[in-house]
């Protein structure tokens, strides 16, 4: 399998010994975000080593805090911008390591404390009152980080009350989903920003055994964002825009037959969008994705500029250049599309509802 070949060797180039961790790029750093893309990615295509195991495991569960945050010790709030708190980049440095760390078959230190205060209704309501639904694309990536946290509370520690909580949020998101779009938020937000945060939503209604209501309407609405380039959002995509749609066309066509030959038609030209653009001999995937061809690094150096990932100077990256996030994310739509339309390579999805949760198809 050459994408997988190819991958696991971008990754393994990245490998830093001090700390034991993967750099977000080539030119950038070791962060716990960047090695825990880099562990999902690996372990997603079957090639995590012992290394990954031993040495990054434990590098990755000795930075959790006692109150069950895993918190990098690069991280200063100062050096964040734009709407991504501190709090939202701690809980989501959280979400992706304790993935990364279920993906290796390793268990944090610490329970997950901090969910605690939030298993109270008032305040659970609160909370999700304060989230910004006139921007769902951002708010829903927290409430993501909440029901993944539920979720694991719930099948790794045996916490079977975290499930009547996630309910509980399910039941807060059902009076807020549009019957005509079937995305969630505001009508303030853009139909693309209600795409983007819908992605992060859907899969929690399959792992707690919920419908998935309107799927009719969220196939046609997300299939009429796609562009005549087979990527979402930019002309060039984006790594979580495109993997956005994926996710959704690929879940929700799992409880309809509707529009099953346009599904799959749309998800056969991303999948090609994605391969062919990836810059020859890159290895991982780029944010960006600029057109194929001999004039491909005229366009980069034309359109390129640098994107930061959470809004964290760390994690800063030419956007036409390969790095742990967007390969992860581009990695994952592709043997996502393949495993869904066939014939697909033996691939480890994870077992809890985070990216790349896989469950049963309710259609035939």
């Amino acid at each position: 399998m050459i994408l997988r070949d190819e991958v696991l060797a971008f990754t393994e180039a990245l490998f830093a010994d001090e700390p034991d961790g993967y750099r977000f790029w080539q030119g950038g750093k070791v962060t716990l975000l960047s090695t825990a893309f880099a562990v999902l990615t690996r372990t997603l295509l079957g090639g995590s080593t012992e290394r990954d195991v031993e040495r990054v495991g434990r590098g990755l569960r000795s930075r959790q805090s006692t109150t069950g945050h895993f918190v990098d010790p690069s991280f200063r709030p100062e050096d964040a911008r734009g709407t991504h708190r501190p709090d939202y980049i701690e809980w989501q440095t959280t979400y992706y390591v304790l993935s990364a760390l279920d993906a290796l078959g390793e268990r944090p230190q610490h329970a997950l404390a901090f969910v605690e205060p939030l298993r109270a209704a008032v305040r659970l309501d609160r909370w999700l009152e304060a989230r910004n639904w006139r921007n769902f694309w951002l708010a829903s990536n927290e409430i993501m980080f909440l029901l993944y946290f539920l979720a694991y509370l719930e099948r790794r520690q045996e916490d079977r009350a975290a499930a009547a909580v996630a309910h509980q949020v399910l039941d807060r998101l059902d009076s807020r989903q549009d019957p005509e779009t079937g995305y969630f938020g505001s009508s303030h937000a853009s139909i693309n920003n209600q795409m983007y945060g819908a992605a992060h939503i859907y899969m929690f209604y399959d792992h707690f055994g919920r419908p998935i209501r309107y799927a009719e309407q969220i196939l046609d609405t997300t299939l009429a964002l796609e562009r005549a380039t087979g990527l979402y959002g930019h002309a060039d995509g984006g790594a979580c825009e495109d993997y956005d749609a994926i996710e959704i066309l690929l879940r929700v066509s799992r409880h309809t037959s509707h529009r099953r030959f346009d599904v799959r038609q749309s998800l056969e030209r991303t999948a090609t969008a994605i391969r062919e653009r990836r810059r020859p001999g890159a290895g991982g995937f780029s944010y960006r994705l600029a057109p194929p061809g001999l004039a491909a690094w005229l366009w980069r150096r034309a359109f390129g500029g640098t994107y930061r990932y959470s809004g964290w100077r760390a994690m800063t990256c030419p956007l036409y250049a390969p790095d742990t996030w967007a390969t992860f994310f581009r990695t994952l739509a592709i043997v996502g599309i393949d495993a869904e339309l066939g014939p697909g390579g033996p691939c480890l999805f994870p077992e809890l509802p985070a990216w790349g949760y896989r469950a049963r198809r309710t259609t035939k």
